[in-house]
């Protein structure tokens, strides 16, 4: 995901542990669920009232970035509310 490396912390924003598994699921290399190549197959992506600096996101990744290993799963840690 990124090509770097990362340091990795526990701070403010991370009390749950939902947020923190999440955090450094990101750091594993995993997406979020609703960036998936197929999300258009099981959600609709409205980002009328996204703020500018969130909508990185919501892109819809290409094919070639993408692994979907598992069947679309809207309760994933990975996958942003309904209403966010």
């Amino acid at each position: 995901m990124w090509p770097q490396e990362q340091q990795l912390s526990i701070g403010n924003g991370c009390e749950l542990i939902g947020t923190t598994a999440h955090e450094f699921a990101h750091a594993l290399g995993v997406w979020h669920m609703q960036m998936r190549d197929d999300r258009d197959n099981f959600i609709k992506v409205d980002l009328t009232s996204v703020p500018e600096d969130k909508r990185h996101n919501y892109v819809k990744l290409a094919t070639e970035e993408v692994i979907n290993y598992n069947p679309y799963e809207y309760g994933s840690m990975m996958h942003y509310d309904a209403k966010s």
